[in-house]
């Protein structure tokens, strides 16, 4: 029996052991995962802390990019805007050592500048040249964490003026067969100063609208039809086939109008002299001439009584009063030659998105080999944007914008660089839209040039032109811009604009083509002249300057 009590004691006592030894474990554990939970804690708090003032500094850094942007942008505020010691750049802050600093706020140290490019940045208020703003703003939190970024901004030039056909021609024109609906400006070629009208195609031209020839002459020769007026620098000749004028001639020039049955429903006025061969048909109204007029019977001058001739010397008939300028056509140009010559400037677009707004959706890829784009550009895409951007600017070769069969539901942009030759292949695309809200498709073969020199340059070597291909008339809005030219249009019928200069060739490749206002990002344009130097008080209306969307931002560190 005592044996047996020892070993059930000795027993007891190993319990006990195991116990406290668990009861130490527990302890020690318990303590480990105290401590990690206070370390873990302590830990936090400083993370949090310090993402706190890192958060800090880059809301100020974002808070200085945004208080020197609006202050650029405003031209009040630019012209009293602080800069750094070297005058190079456009500076604000609020720093501890500004008078009534909050020291409870974090702080900033910002810059600005603007330029034609990213190449030539400056401290120069933004004016109608620029197309960049650079902001590099560093803001700094509570334990002087800091952060810098660096944001550039597009600056929007948008010109209103006039739109249809704003071309320069290398010293003459020729109209094949075309049908035209919108004021048709001839500008001169840059070179010669010269660009001049003629129609001669045996299938009869149509400009329903008026034809403005800003330096040169105007020859009408084969079956032309113009249902406006006549606006010419030189002569204006109708001499060898029927041609209807359904306005008035008003010419620097002589006018002469001898070919059969050709007629001019309004007025004719001319620096020069005015001759009617006894074959035409006539003029509606009266004539001035600042010369000897000519009138061979049985053609009809329908107001002859207030008609008059040499102007300034002798007014036949010789009714006081009617002589009121010794320059009658040059009077009668409203707005001026001069003036219209400014209105009509080139547009120089490039084939940058930085332009067309922050509510475009850029596709990921633009297909360079040609393939239908139009399911991708109609697809849906978020709701904070409105518009879509196909940009082809990465593409090696030369580009074919297709857009196949379907629907058309709102406005995309094409853009092509200046190195490349840009087609243009649509098949039947139709829109449930209503003029004048149809959806706009812009193709855009970018300006070589400098954006401020207002001619048209094409980057492609040996120079080339362009081609449109639209198989079926439709109603949606089409822009086709290019320095280029228009080489070959087949099946052409378009609404928009066609805004192009000429392939090299003395002759117009046209569509059939009615002119309608678009605007978007730098495109303002109307279709006619009379209508938009209203507008801008007879000459230029003066641009619409904006800040536009943000296009790169980097943050050093990162938040």
């Amino acid at each position: 029996m005592l044996a047996l009590i020892q070993r059930m004691r000795h027993h007891n006592r190993d319990d006990s052991g195991a116990v406290l030894v668990t009861v130490v474990v527990v302890m020690l554990v318990g303590f480990v995962i105290a401590v990690t939970i206070a370390a873990s804690v302590f830990f936090t708090i400083g993370a949090n802390q310090g993402n706190k003032s890192s958060t800090q500094a880059f809301i100020a850094a974002e808070s200085g990019r945004d208080a020197i942007i609006a202050a650029v942008s405003d031209p009040a505020a630019c012209s009293s805007l602080e800069k750094t010691a070297d005058m190079k750049s456009f500076r604000a802050y609020n720093l501890e050592s500004e008078s009534g600093y909050d020291a409870t706020k974090p702080t900033y140290d910002v810059t600005a500048q603007t330029g034609q490019d990213l190449a030539s940045l400056s401290a120069a208020c933004p004016d109608a040249t620029t197309t960049v703003i650079q902001v590099t703003s560093t803001g700094s939190g509570a334990d002087s964490s800091s952060t810098t970024i660096e944001s550039d901004y597009a600056w929007l030039v948008t010109q209103k003026q006039p739109g249809g056909v704003m071309t320069y021609f290398s010293g003459e024109f020729k109209a094949t067969k075309a049908d035209y609906k919108g004021d048709l400006v001839i500008r001169p070629d840059p070179d010669t100063g010269i660009g001049n009208f003629d129609c001669n195609s045996g299938g009869g031209t149509t400009i329903d609208g008026n034809l403005w020839v800003l330096a040169g002459y105007v020859d009408l020769n084969n079956d032309c039809t113009i249902t406006g007026t006549i606006f010419a620098s030189g002569r204006v000749t109708i001499a060898s086939a029927k041609s209807t004028i359904g306005g008035d001639i008003r010419a620097v020039g002589d006018v002469s109008i001898t070919a059969n049955d050709s007629s001019v429903a309004g007025n004719v006025y001319t620096d020069g002299t005015f001759t009617i061969g006894k074959n035409a048909a006539g003029i509606g109204g009266k004539y001035e001439s600042g010369g000897i007029s000519t009138i061979d019977k049985p053609a009809q001058v329908g107001n002859l009584t207030q008609s008059v001739q040499r102007c300034a010397t002798t007014p036949d008939p010789a009714t006081p009063g009617l002589c009121i300028s010794d320059t009658p056509g040059t009077t009668m140009i409203d707005p001026s030659l001069a003036q219209v010559l400014l209105m009509t400037q080139w547009m120089d677009i490039s084939a940058s998105r930085n332009s067309w707004g922050s509510d475009v959706y850029w596709l990921p890829a633009a297909p360079c080999d040609g393939t239908d784009v139009r399911p991708a550009a109609m697809a849906a895409i978020d709701p904070t944007y409105t518009k879509v951007g196909v940009d082809y600017t990465s593409c090696t070769g030369d580009v074919t914008i297709k857009l196949g069969n379907g629907a058309i539901t709102r406005d995309v942009v094409f853009l092509v660089k200046p190195t490349v030759n840009m087609d243009i292949d649509i098949d039947t695309i139709t829109t449930t839209a209503t003029p004048p809200d149809t959806p706009q498709l812009v193709f855009i073969h970018g300006d070589a040039g400098p954006l401020t020199n207002h001619i048209p340059q094409c980057g492609v070597t040996p120079s080339a032109s362009d081609s449109i291909d639209i198989a079926t008339a439709t109603d949606v809005r089409m822009m086709m811009y290019t320095p280029c030219g228009i080489g070959m249009a087949n099946h052409t019928e378009f609404t928009g604009q066609y805004y192009s200069n000429d392939d090299g060739n003395v002759r117009w490749v046209q569509p059939v083509f009615k002119c309608a206002d678009m605007t978007w990002g730098p495109i303002d344009l109307g279709c006619a002249v009379v209508a938009e130097a209203a507008t801008g008080g007879g000459t230029p209306p003066p641009p619409t300057l904006s800040l536009g969307p943000l296009t790169r931002q980097i943050e050093n560190p990162a938040p």
